[in-house]
């Protein structure tokens, strides 16, 4: 039994399914074109606006650099000559102590969680030792300077 094959049927579509008179293409060719050019003329604008605007950036850019450069300078000027200490005496009332100033110098001492008694006793012993030596030296040159002011009296 062979059966007979059923002929394909092509369904073919219009070569061109709507007709457009040549008036009508040309209407639409214009539109087109219209339509191109003010996607254009919007970008180039956008574009105009965001140069204007980088350039106003810039120069507030300048505007802040010389500011900056403004005052590093008085900066400068303040650090120099003891402006500080003279700031540091009229507006807040400091002055430099009066005599010998002794620094002293904080050793590591015994804590609760690390440090050993001993090491504690033996910090407190040469911080004594040390302000001793300060103390006599001190004296020591206090009754210097008073043996030559008698000595050249009259």
């Amino acid at each position: 039994m062979s059966r007979k094959r059923e002929p394909l049927i092509r369904r073919t579509w219009p070569q061109n399914p709507v007709r457009l008179s040549r008036g009508r293409r040309l209407g639409l060719s214009i539109a087109a074109l219209f339509l191109l050019s003010l996607i254009h003329v919007h970008g180039m604008n956008r574009t105009l606006v965001l140069a204007d605007r980088v350039e106003e950036l810039h120069r507030a850019c300048e505007a802040l650099q010389r500011s900056v450069d403004r005052l590093g300078l008085e900066i400068a000027e303040d650090n120099r000559g003891g402006r500080v200490i003279e700031l540091a005496g009229q507006r807040l009332g400091m002055v430099f102590p009066e005599g010998q100033t002794a620094v002293l110098a904080v050793l590591p001492a015994a804590t609760r969680r690390g440090g050993s008694f001993w090491t504690y006793v033996e910090n407190a012993f040469v911080m004594a030792a040390e302000s001793l030596q300060r103390h006599l030296g001190s004296s020591a040159q206090a009754g210097q300077a008073a043996v030559a002011d008698s000595s050249g009296g009259p």
